[in-house]
């Protein structure tokens, strides 16, 4: 069985921000995460993989370790983590999630993931911000 792994999108200044955070830093998506939620419970870590709004490969890749809920009590702790360039911003997610070891890597195309559900790989032309993948055993 595999692990399940997310693929989202972020803004590159959100993201190079966290990579130099000692603490996880907090992301929202308008997108309830229901699925990685699950899987977060069920494997106790979840890896990230990140491209950059408006780009076509991933450039980022992470750790989540904590996901909640628009309504959760937990949602002003997780919120409490955001970077400062995002922790002005109001609570506009039905996700958050908190994200370590945020890291650059090699520029990998969007094709090297797989659905978690059938293992078929996600287009390169892939323009959606969320998809439940496969965790990659290579870098």
């Amino acid at each position: 069985m595999h692990r399940i792994a997310v693929f989202t999108r972020n803004h590159e200044t959100h993201l190079k921000e966290a990579q130099t955070r000692s603490q996880p830093t907090a992301f929202q998506s308008k997108t309830r995460w229901v699925g990685a939620k699950k899987a977060l419970e069920k494997q106790k870590t979840l890896k990230v993989y990140i491209a950059p709004i408006g780009e076509q490969q991933v450039t980022y890749e992470g750790t989540i370790t904590k996901i909640a809920f628009k309504g959760q009590q937990e949602i002003e702790e997780l919120l409490a983590a955001r970077g400062e360039g995002t922790k002005n911003e109001d609570h506009w997610g039905e996700t958050v999630y908190l994200v370590s070891n945020c890291c650059p890597i090699s520029g990998a195309s969007l094709s090297t993931l797989r659905k978690a559900r059938d293992g078929i790989p996600l287009s390169d032309e892939y323009n959606y911000s969320y998809s439940l993948v496969r965790e990659r055993d290579e870098p």
